[in-house]
């Protein structure tokens, strides 16, 4: 009876044909992939094998020269879209070819950038120990678009109870430059690094005036319009000092503009 037991065993284990590898399996091993790379780097070797490389920037990387890499980027936030997804798998591997659309916030000595991509790519993985890793990533930039969302913080003073205008007369009249004068909207961040308090004034084209104080080490964001003038004035003859920078990235900037 004990051999009967044993021999049907051995024929239903004989008879289970092997499961290939589901759709569903492959592509939450995929996001999680990226899951990892954006937010958990020192999970990344659990996701792939040993002997895995990467093509990208027209060359190979090794695991530990891609997590360099990556590691290389001071990144702020990242979103990821997947579209035309196409995946083959057997029963030990699966194929995956795509493509990916990115955008990273990043710092850079510039300020805070944007980083746009649009990517063709596919990648191979295989079973080991029961779970999909990756063995194989290439990866081809067919799109790229680069965006200064900030610009490096300008100094400046005013002396002898002077007014100055820094931003809106244009070239040769402006104290500082506003790349994103042409934006509908943009920010001017001020800090007053001085030990004397100053006014601020924003005119407008119709002629409305906004204005108020700012004190010593105090930061206020002013939120520019197309068009509109900012004008720092020293309110004593002790000298005024200051810094700006103009972004564009809301979501980054300090407690909310002060209203006149």
């Amino acid at each position: 009876m004990k051999k009967l037991l044993i021999l049907s065993a051995l024929l239903l284990v004989a008879c289970q044909k092997p499961t290939k590898i589901s759709e569903k399996e492959v592509m939450d091993t995929f996001e999680t992939f990226f899951e990892v790379l954006d937010n958990d780097l020192d999970s990344f070797d659990a996701m792939v094998t040993d002997d895995f490389f990467i093509f990208e920037n027209s060359r190979r990387y090794s695991k530990e020269e891609f997590i360099a890499f990556v590691k290389s980027f001071d990144i702020v936030s990242s979103k990821r879209k997947f579209e035309d997804v196409t995946i083959d798998s057997d029963f030990n591997s699966a194929h995956i070819s795509l493509k990916q659309y990115g955008e990273f916030i990043v710092n850079t000595p510039q300020g805070k950038t944007k980083l746009e991509f649009e990517w063709l790519e596919s990648t191979y993985a295989v079973k080991q120990d029961g779970a999909l890793k990756f063995k194989f990533y290439f990866s081809e930039a067919i799109k790229t678009q680069t965006t200064n969302l900030e610009t490096p913080q300008q100094t400046f003073e005013i002396t002898d109870g002077q007014s100055m205008c820094i931003i809106g007369k244009g070239k040769g009249q402006d104290a500082t430059i506003n790349p994103y004068a042409n934006q509908d909207v943009s920010y001017a961040v001020i800090e007053n690094i001085g030990s004397v308090e100053f006014q601020i004034r924003v005119a407008s084209t119709k002629k409305e005036l906004t204005q108020f104080l700012i004190k010593p080490s105090d930061t206020v964001v002013v939120t520019l319009l197309k068009n509109n003038i900012l004008y720092f004035d020293a309110l004593t003859q002790e000298k005024v000092d200051a810094t700006i920078k103009y972004t564009i990235q809301k979501d980054a900037l300090p407690p909310p503009p002060p209203r006149g």
